[in-house]
């Protein structure tokens, strides 16, 4: 029991630090493209408003997505770990669709940072 217990934190321990890794760099790729809209002056408050609104809904899904898929394995001694799994694959998800639509360019300029990955 004892075992079975240790690889369970385990594995809650890494799903957590994967959330925690996707967290920081959607964070990190979301601050890039709002200071690239500031940067492109008053003409683009209204996107960048746009943007931190949509930023703001989309959180409250993932919360919400995630909190059902924690109930949906709950009292399973998973459910941290698979809520904990549903939040970095929603992260990098949510990364890569800010690259795509706020820090690329349609010519062949490059993208202000690299293209995310979307799996682990």
């Amino acid at each position: 029991m004892l075992y079975a217990l240790t690889l369970a934190a385990a594995a809650l321990s890494q799903a957590n630090a994967l959330a925690d890794d996707a967290d920081a760099e959607l964070n990190r790729y979301y601050t890039a493209a709002m200071d690239r809209l500031k940067e492109q002056g008053e003409d683009y408050h209204q996107a960048r408003t746009e943007l931190r609104d949509a930023q703001r809904a989309w959180i409250k899904y993932r919360d919400s997505e995630c909190g059902a898929v924690f109930t949906n394995w709950y009292p399973g001694s998973i459910a941290r770990t698979m809520a904990a799994d549903c939040s970095a694959r929603l992260s990098r998800a949510r990364t890569h669709a800010i690259w795509a639509h706020w820090l690329t360019y349609a010519d062949s300029t490059p993208p202000i940072l690299p293209e995310p990955s979307i799996t682990e």
